[in-house]
């Protein structure tokens, strides 16, 4: 994540939620195609996430499945930082979340 900065999480322009570092979401959508975004303030911590702090990812998901897991990794940048939520197996978000609890 971006050191200090919470990511807002975004479900077809609906925010769900804003995860830091110890949080997670769960939300419950029909089944379809669905933008996933993720939107953070400005920084002008350069060392972390850049000039312009993080910018914001975008990325269609199709759900037909019951249950999905994501995660959403930083990557620091000259201008800005870039998210992106990455699709995982259920037993890698138990592990996770366990790290959290």
């Amino acid at each position: 994540m971006t050191i200090g900065q919470d990511v807002e999480l975004y479900v077809d322009d609906d925010e769900v939620g804003e995860l830091s570092y110890s949080t997670k979401i769960q939300t419950t959508v029909k089944p379809g195609t669905y933008e996933l975004a993720t939107k953070v303030g400005w920084s002008l911590s350069l060392p972390v996430t850049g000039l312009g702090g993080a910018c914001k990812y975008e990325g269609d998901y199709k759900f037909i499945e019951e249950n999905y897991y994501f995660k959403i990794v930083f990557e620091p940048g000259l201008l800005c930082g870039e998210h992106e939520i990455i699709g995982i197996l259920e037993s890698e978000y138990s592990d996770l979340a366990a790290d959290i609890d």
